[in-house]
C-alpha cells in the first residue's frame, strides 16, 4: 500500500479491500490512481463517481453518467 492510499483511508475513503465482497450494495468497483490523485468508484445506479484530491488533500467529487 502506498502513501496516497493510507492518506485517503485516514479521510474515510474505503478501498476495494475494505469491503467484505464486491459487488456490495450497488458498488461494483473501486479504482485508485495514486499518481493522478483520483479515486474512481462504479455504482450500478449512478455510474462512475470520481473523487479528485489535490496536493493539500482537498477533495472534489465528479459524477460521470
Amino acid at each position: 500500500m502506498n502513501r496516497f492510499k493510507k492518506e485517503i483511508r485516514k479521510r474515510g475513503v474505503k478501498l476495494e479491500s475494505d469491503y467484505p465482497m464486491i459487488p456490495f450494495n450497488g458498488l461494483e468497483a473501486v479504482i485508485v490512481h495514486a499518481d493522478a490523485g483520483i479515486v474512481s468508484e462504479y455504482h450500478d445506479c449512478a455510474g462512475w463517481v470520481k473523487t479528485i484530491f489535490d496536493r493539500n488533500m482537498n477533495r472534489k467529487t465528479i459524477m460521470d453518467l
